[in-house]
């Protein structure tokens, strides 16, 4: 992903001791040591925590769209079973465009081809990682 900092939606795997691996949502940050954060404002123990650093690898933003009542993050891959195939969701830099690109065949599909209850969310890149192996 090229990194896109800014306001709008991200979400990215921590690397911090409290959390390891867990996402969190937020605004994309550059870290004070050059690291990659969320920015997230909540409180926790009556402190305001504004900031947790997260892998690079795993940031992906918000696309401005939701299926079957999911938010679609880059990165994430969803079912369609109109075409019994999967898609990972990516940032085209050519199209300058989100795309449904599939798992198995790689053919690129606009999102907006799809209506909000057409895909349904099965995971990850990161976190099921098979889903993105190819068929045998």
């Amino acid at each position: 992903m090229t990194m896109r900092e800014g306001m709008g939606l991200f979400r990215g795997k921590r690397v911090d001791k409290l959390a390891p691996g867990h996402w969190v949502f937020g605004c994309l940050m550059t870290m004070a040591d050059g690291g990659i954060g969320i920015l997230r404002d909540e409180k926790r123990n009556g402190e305001s925590v504004t900031g947790f650093p997260v892998d690079p690898d795993t940031v992906g933003e918000f696309t401005g769209r939701s299926f079957s009542g999911r938010k679609a993050f880059e990165g994430d891959i969803f079912h369609v079973p109109d075409e019994e195939r999967d898609i990972e969701i990516v940032w085209d830099e050519y199209m300058l465009a989100f795309m449904g690109v599939g798992t198995q065949d790689h053919e690129d599909t606009w999102l907006n081809e799809y209506s909000d209850n057409d895909l349904f969310w099965i995971g990850t890149k990161w976190d099921k990682p098979e889903l993105l192996e190819a068929a045998p």
